[in-house]
């Protein structure tokens, strides 16, 4: 394993295993988790995405984590219902489900039609399968939030260990001009049977009476997107844009390759058929001039999930850094923050972008 400093933003990086490397820390040091795990659907053919399971990972988060604390990780909608039962069974409680929801991706799906048409020779507007296809576009990711035990109450956890609780002022949504917020009045809600009951068992018939408005904003939801509703608005990000993907490092030697020319560089091979990020990371391999990585998440996002379940000046661990967009998060943030990946590249390109990031 090998350990980078980056002083000037309180920045950890390692290459390695996180199981070992966590092993370096004491119990109790982490304030909060935020990463982004393996999804195990062997996305465009990434070998570290072949296993989401990561137990070793999971229990040594647990371990590091303070009681209380919080650990946010995105999944795949095929495969969350194994890392959220993952972090169950080694002690972790489940506490929410978050889903981010973005407009742009590619649906990763056969067209029958076309297939059927290519095997037989015709064309596909002739067979009767022409328009099925056999998976959805994308539209959300779904983030699990859980908990490490704690025997105190939320409010004495935060006295002893300052965290157990979400900073909700610091994610509240402000509200645009014009926004249908600002027309809200604080009221009684007439009172009506809701099927909601209250710790005595009985049941709550003002369960909805208070309506408060907060001049900070809207209160932060489970879901991270934008709903076009009158009183339903959501903090919201798109997918990361081409410069904060590539902050801080030398796209030249990347930027001239594409589709129809991938097969004329000197490291293409016919295994890489037109997966054309499978060349671009070869060409990166080493010398670190481009952000190939294909699940970097936007700063934005990644410090919205920060603020929310880390107290100022927390320390913030991310066991899988990818590109390091968590720690650019953080260092915008103001905590300390460890990243841990196996790829080396990776986290040089972790090093130069984290470095390079200014939010203004």
């Amino acid at each position: 394993m090998e350990k980078i400093e980056i002083e000037e933003s309180k920045t950890t990086l390692w290459v390695g295993d996180s199981a070992e490397v966590l092993k370096q820390y004491p119990d109790n040091h982490f304030d909060s988790v935020v990463t982004d795990a393996p999804y195990g659907i062997e996305f465009l053919g990434k070998d570290w995405d072949n296993n989401t399971g990561a137990i070793e990972v999971w229990k040594e988060c647990l371990r590091v984590l303070k009681p209380g604390g919080y650990l946010l990780s995105f999944g795949a909608p095929r495969t969350y219902h194994r890392l959220a039962t993952n972090l169950e069974d080694i002690g972790f409680e489940i506490k929410d489900s978050l889903m981010w929801l973005f407009g742009s991706g590619f649906p990763k799906a056969q067209d029958v039609g076309k297939r059927l048409a290519k095997r037989d020779g015709t064309e596909a507007s002739e067979n009767k399968y022409d328009g099925w296809k056999t998976g959805l576009k994308p539209a959300h990711e779904p983030i699990v939030m859980c908990r490490k035990p704690t025997k105190l109450t939320a409010t004495d956890n935060m006295v002893e260990w300052g965290v157990g609780a979400l900073n909700i002022d610091a994610t509240r949504i402000v509200a645009d001009e014009g926004d249908a917020y600002h027309d809200l009045k604080p009221g009684i809600v007439e009172g009506k049977k809701h099927g909601i009951f209250n710790e005595k068992g009985k049941e709550d018939l003002y369960a909805h009476k208070m309506m408060v408005k907060n001049d900070m904003g809207r209160f932060p939801s489970n879901v991270i997107g934008e709903i076009e509703e009158p009183y339903q608005k959501y903090f919201y990000h798109p997918k990361v844009n081409r410069k904060e993907r590539h902050i801080g490092l030398d796209v030249n030697a990347i930027d001239k390759i594409s589709q129809s020319t991938m097969s004329e560089h000197p490291l293409w091979d016919e295994s890489m058929g037109t997966d054309i990020n499978r060349l671009k990371n070869k060409i990166q391999q080493g010398v670190a001039n481009a952000n190939t990585h294909p699940t970097i998440k936007p700063i934005a996002l990644m410090l919205y999930l920060v603020k929310l379940i880390t107290p100022p000046n927390g320390k913030v661990l991310d066991c899988f850094n990818g590109s390091g967009s968590t720690g650019m998060a953080v260092k915008e943030f103001g905590g300390e923050y460890v990243g841990i990946d196996l790829d080396e590249n990776y986290i040089e390109i972790s090093r130069k972008r984290i470095l390079a990031w200014d939010s203004k």
